[in-house]
């Protein structure tokens, strides 16, 4: 199974506002995983059309209309593999809030940590913020950040029988 993992697409209406190199990435996806910053409900509808299958959560910098329409956090299930969906660390009204864990003192650890706080019993993470590529195995289970669509990446999971693997794609 193939997963497409994508955030920050707040300037984007439709797919076809996508680079060219992120839509072939996805093109053989079975899903898409969008981990916040949806930015309007006309892009996902839009993904949703092209990719089939597609689940969201919102994150701290959507309008109050995208956040009518997705949750804070999601949980998954696919190959019997959970995955969880969360924006991330941030200091705003929305998603998870850390006050002891500033941007200069993340580490892969202490963000894991946190990040997995807010689970139970979950294979993978992915999440949106802090923003940047983020591919790492924590205490057994993969947490993943695919970098932000509006610097250039985006991220792929796949799933065999065996394991789940996440890549970053430079798009």
């Amino acid at each position: 199974m193939k997963i497409g993992v994508i955030s920050h697409t707040q300037q984007l209406e439709t797919i076809d506002d996508l680079p060219a190199r992120a839509r072939l990435a996805l093109a053989d996806v079975d899903l898409v995983l969008h981990v916040g910053n949806v930015g309007s409900l006309s892009f996902l509808r839009s993904l949703q059309d092209a990719y089939g299958l597609t689940f969201a959560i919102y994150g701290s910098a959507d309008s109050d209309e995208v956040k009518r329409f997705l949750e804070v956090d999601k949980v998954v299930e696919f190959a019997n593999r959970r995955i969880g969906m969360v924006f991330g660390v941030t200091t705003g009204e929305s998603n998870l809030k850390f006050p002891s864990l500033k941007r200069q003192t993340i580490t892969p650890d202490r963000l894991s940590a946190q990040l997995l706080t807010h689970f139970e019993k979950i294979d993978c993470l992915v999440f949106g913020a802090p923003a940047g590529p983020f591919n790492y195995i924590y205490q057994g289970t993969l947490i993943f950040n695919p970098g932000p669509l509006k610097n250039g990446s985006i991220g792929i999971l796949e799933i065999t029988e065996r394991a789940m693997t996440g890549r970053v794609v430079a798009v």
